[in-house]
């Protein structure tokens, strides 16, 4: 059985792929998010998942509701976050239901969550606008929470910092926070923590090293929108050498320059600095498609199609995660040209 629970937020804040999540409205009063989430998926990783408080469940056609505040242990459960109006959300919930078709995993149980009003989304259900239709027939199969309140947007998203959706949290067997990330690497981390073989503890590892890089860009970068822009250069610079023999850190700080420039332009020195980190990674090792796909979209931020396109087919060129997202970034810089029939 597969139910939703539908929660509407937006805004920065996409580890990965590029490109990856809508801008979310400005954070209500009292919200204590910075312009630059820094996404300390740490706070929660590992801790129980908070209950659920929703004031309203709706349902797709012919689909029953079971409301529920808390988990039922033995059952792996994801809480979406998404939008109906945000295109990248629409584009996520018929890969995320095709994902859950496989025969493993149809007992997920999927919490899709929104602050919309019931209207908006009896709304949404009844389009008949053909754009949306793959994500409309997906949702008239699902349960549908409302969260007017914004409990549960506070409970999951606000205490990791995190403004950008589609964001998917992983609940599993035991309760437990397994995963925080974008639907499109979703996959693995969803296939291993079914099967048990989840490695949690590695995967905190890994944000724990992120997550500092990303606190100091976030402030680097906010700095940088100040009047005198200058301070801030030079701190990047600074952050740059200091890790100039670190390629995973420099491409970091490349690829967070590229998702914070998706809320607001930055300083075209801000930029160039991010060039030169993620051209020292690529010196360090230079094989790196995830690294490679960072430079084609810096060059494409500098207006340099040309070679971001002939950067992002280098990219391809080498295996990784990075492909499927890379190759979408291909076609946006290069888009097929139709064929007449």
């Amino acid at each position: 059985m597969v139910v939703w629970l539908v929660v509407p937020a937006c805004g920065p804040g996409s580890p990965r792929p590029p490109a990856s999540k809508a801008t979310l409205q400005p954070p209500a009063a009292g919200h204590a998010l910075g312009l630059y989430p820094t996404s300390a998926y740490t706070r929660l990783l590992g801790r129980p998942a908070p209950a659920l408080s929703v004031s309203h469940w709706t349902a797709g056609d012919d689909t029953a509701c079971s409301p529920f505040e808390t988990f039922e242990r033995g059952r792996v459960h994801l809480i979406a976050f998404w939008a109906t109006w945000c295109p990248l959300c629409r584009e996520a919930l018929p890969e995320l239901a095709g994902l859950l078709q496989q025969e493993d995993l149809r007992d997920v149980a999927v919490i899709a969550v929104t602050h919309e009003s019931p209207d908006d989304v009896r709304q949404f259900l009844a389009s008949d606008d053909e754009a949306v239709r793959p994500a409309t027939e997906v949702a008239k199969k699902c349960c549908i929470a409302i969260d007017p309140d914004e409990s549960v947007h506070r409970d999951y998203m606000e205490a990791v910092d995190e403004t950008g959706i589609p964001t998917v949290f992983i609940v599993g067997r035991g309760g437990l926070v397994e995963w925080i990330g974008h639907p499109s690497e979703i996959a693995s981390p969803l296939q291993r923590v079914v099967e048990g073989t989840w490695d949690r503890a590695a995967f905190i590892a890994e944000r724990a090293r992120i997550e500092p890089i990303r606190a100091r860009m976030a402030k680097i970068v906010e700095r940088s929108q100040e009047k005198n822009p200058a301070e801030a250069v030079a701190d990047l610079r600074n952050f740059a050498a200091t890790e100039r023999d670190d390629a995973e850190t420099l491409n970091e700080i490349g690829w967070l320059v590229v998702e914070f420039a998706e809320d607001k332009p930055l300083p075209a020195e801000i930029v160039s600095t991010a060039i030169a980190a993620v051209q020292r990674s690529l010196a360090i090792a230079p094989d790196d498609g995830n690294t490679l796909d960072t430079l084609a979209h810096l060059q494409r931020m500098q207006g340099k199609r040309e070679a971001a396109i002939e950067t992002a087919k280098r990219a391809l060129e080498r295996p990784g995660p990075h492909v499927e997202a890379t190759r979408r970034f291909l076609r946006e810089l290069d888009p097929p040209v139709p064929t007449g029939g």
